[in-house]
């Protein structure tokens, strides 16, 4: 039997309803299908709830928030998260391929800057909701570099620059 390739999607504790817009379309379970990814755990946060339900193709688990998400890192293949610094840094500390989703009807944030600086350095891929679909696609081509621990310190002092 084939291993399970797990997708966490986490919008981290805010509203990112049109991620899980996203998430729940039929083109998005469609590229979940091609890339052979069997199950999908969405974390939507204090947003509306994902319309999404088990199939024979791909298991469904949704959450609103609990108190320790780290299970659902390590479990995951690949994480798509919102652009919060926290869950970045997270996926990127336990090594998984990650796609950050910048929220672009956000005004003056830093979202973008940082997930632009990910994908520079090979880091993520980033992208918006409207183009996430076609980014997955791209995820299983991309060549992920992983974060050593001092360049963990880097992204850190980074980070602190951008805020």
């Amino acid at each position: 039997m084939a291993m399970k390739q797990v997708v966490f999607v986490t919008v981290g504790t805010t509203m990112f309803d049109k991620l899980i817009q996203v998430v729940e379309s039929e083109e998005f379970k469609k590229v979940l299908k091609e890339e052979k990814i069997s199950k999908i755990i969405i974390q939507y946060g204090r947003g509306k709830k994902p319309n999404l339900e088990n199939s024979s193709e791909l298991e469904v688990e949704t959450y609103s928030l609990k108190e320790d998400i780290t299970d659902d890192f390590r479990c995951s293949d690949l994480v798509i998260s919102h652009a919060g610094a926290g869950s970045c840094l997270e996926a990127l500390e336990w090594k998984k391929r990650l796609i950050i989703v910048v929220n672009n009807q956000l005004m003056g944030n830093h979202q973008m800057e940082l997930a632009k600086k990910l994908q520079a350095n090979h880091n993520a891929l980033c992208c918006t909701p409207n183009t996430l679909t076609e980014t997955l696609k791209s995820a299983s081509s991309f060549k992920f570099r992983v974060l050593d621990s001092p360049q963990t310190l880097n992204f850190v002092k980074f980070l602190d620059s951008v805020v």
